[in-house]
C-alpha cells in the first residue's frame, strides 16, 4: 500500500471536526431539541444524517465547531461535550467526544505528510460512518425528552490538565436556546462552564455509555452518551414513576 493512502494530521483534524458538526446537527434532530421540520435529510460518508435548515442555527454550530477545531489543533481539549438541558438549565443528556493525541508537537510542514502507522482514508470513512450509524439508533434505547419543555443545548470544551484554552479570540463556552438565534455566525466568547454542565459533575447513577471509537493513529476520539440524573428527577416531578422497571406517566398522582 502506498504511503499516500495513509492519513495526514490535517486529514484527521478535518474529518474529526466534520464528524463533530454532523453529529451535533443529527443529535439535535433525533433528540427533538428542535422540531423535525427544521432539519433536512442529507448524506455524509454514505450515511443518512440531518442538518438544520435554519441559517442562524446552522451558522452558529459551524462557528462553534471552527473554534473547537483550533482548540483541538492546539491540543488543549480533552473532551468536547454536547449538553442537552431543560428550561431550568438542568442537564438531561450529555454526548462526549473524548480526544487522545498521539502525534504531539508536530511542525507545520509535517501536518500534511502521511503517517506510516495511521489508518487509510477508506478505513477512516468506514469508522466515521459507523459512529453516525450508532448515533442514529441511540434513541431506541433512551427515554424521550419532554416535547413540551423548552429544551436547549450547550457545547463545552473540557481542557487537559486544567490548562488554559488556546487564545483564538474569541475564546470559551457556548450555549444556545431556541430563542437565541443571531444573524451573526460568529460564536460568542467562550466563558467558564457551570460545573453542573460538565462531565465532572456526573453522579454515579448517570453512567457514560460508549457509542463508538475512532483510532486514527494520529488523534483518537471516543464517543460516549449519558442520560443524566436530572432527567429522571424532571420525569418524576411531572408524574412519572417506575412500574415493573418501566417509566409510566400519570401513575401515582394524588387524586
Amino acid at each position: 500500500m502506498s504511503s499516500d493512502d495513509r492519513l495526514t494530521y490535517n486529514d484527521v483534524l478535518t474529518s474529526l471536526t466534520e464528524l463533530l458538526e454532523v453529529a451535533i446537527h443529527t443529535l439535535l434532530y433525533i433528540r427533538q431539541v428542535y422540531p423535525p421540520d427544521l432539519f433536512s435529510r442529507k448524506s455524509k460518508w454514505r450515511t443518512a444524517v440531518y442538518h438544520a435548515r435554519h441559517p442562524a442555527l446552522a451558522d452558529y454550530i459551524a462557528g462553534v465547531v471552527r473554534e473547537v477545531r483550533e482548540q483541538v489543533k492546539a491540543e488543549t481539549v480533552e473532551n468536547v461535550v454536547l449538553v442537552i438541558k431543560d428550561s431550568s438549565d438542568t442537564v438531561l443528556e450529555r454526548y462526549v467526544f473524548k480526544m487522545q493525541y498521539l502525534q504531539s508537537e508536530l511542525t507545520f510542514n509535517m501536518r500534511d505528510k502521511p503517517f506510516e502507522n495511521a489508518m487509510t482514508r477508506r478505513e477512516l470513512e468506514s469508522y466515521l460512518r459507523g459512529v453516525l450509524m450508532k448515533l442514529l439508533v441511540l434513541e431506541a434505547g433512551m427515554e424521550p425528552l419532554d416535547p413540551d419543555d423548552d429544551s436547549s443545548f450547550a457545547i463545552l470544551i473540557e481542557l487537559r490538565n486544567e490548562g488554559e484554552p488556546y487564545d483564538t479570540s474569541p475564546t470559551h463556552f457556548h450555549s444556545h436556546s431556541k430563542s437565541s438565534h443571531s444573524s451573526s455566525s460568529r460564536p460568542s466568547p467562550w466563558i467558564p462552564a457551570p460545573l453542573a454542565h460538565t462531565t465532572h459533575a456526573s453522579p454515579e447513577d448517570s453512567m457514560l455509555v460508549p457509542v463508538r471509537g475512532v483510532n486514527t493513529g494520529i488523534i483518537n476520539v471516543q464517543v460516549m452518551a449519558q442520560e443524566c440524573a436530572g432527567k429522571w428527577k424532571t420525569a418524576k416531578a411531572d408524574g412519572e414513576v417506575e412500574v415493573d422497571g418501566r417509566r409510566e406517566k400519570g401513575k401515582g398522582r394524588a387524586m
